[in-house]
């Protein structure tokens, strides 16, 4: 390999994990392979590669990267403490929002209720069978309308901020796994991508 690749490989590649970086090299390697036997120089037969910054930018999209590759370690390590925890939440809204209504106080209980539905949103799947594209799209509707839904409804009468970083934690958590089931072969995902 010339250090004009190299220099190339390392630009294309960069914040790449492991595998995709592999992954790319042998493509690459094979492209820049043919263009030297077609006769091309080394200088031409990378400067065909195209611009490495902007191929960095198009394989983030669709590889996996550093992040992704350690928010997939940290999926396939979490086993049941989302369903856990989803269970505290639910159990702890509906007590803070059973406590509230009895105080009187129905927009005070609106912050606790939500948080049972968020909880129900991941103790659903245990309970229904979620292993049908059909089914999958549905559960993940009601999660997305769920998760910007009650934000918004909570916003609309000035109870957001209690449960604002709840919701946050949420929906950074929901987009990665979001991003990881575009990047990886549905074989490959773990159990809780399908959820």
């Amino acid at each position: 390999m010339t250090a004009l690749l190299k220099n190339w490989l390392e630009v294309a590649t960069r914040e790449l994990a492991e595998e995709s970086t592999a992954r790319v090299q042998a493509e690459i390697e094979e492209h820049y392979g043919s263009a030297l036997a077609s006769g091309a120089s080394d200088r031409e037969a990378v400067a065909a590669l195209g611009d490495a910054a902007r191929a960095n930018w198009e394989y983030r999209k669709v590889l996996l990267t550093k992040a992704d590759a350690r928010w997939l370690e940290s999926v396939r390590r979490r086993g049941d403490f989302p369903l856990f925890g989803a269970y505290i939440l639910a159990t702890a809204g509906l007590v803070g929002g059973a406590a509230k209504i009895l105080q009187g106080s129905l927009y005070g209980a609106f912050p606790a209720l939500s948080m049972v539905l968020i909880g129900t949103l991941f103790i659903v799947p245990r309970w229904v069978k979620i292993d049908t594209r059909p089914r999958n799209r549905i559960y993940r509707a009601l999660q997305w309308a769920v998760i910007i839904g009650v934000p918004v409804a909570l916003a609309s009468v000035g109870r957001l901020k209690p449960v604002f970083f709840v919701y946050l934690v949420f929906v950074i958590a929901a987009y990665k796994d979001y991003l990881l089931r575009r990047k990886l072969p549905v074989e490959e995902w773990p159990k809780d991508l399908y959820l």
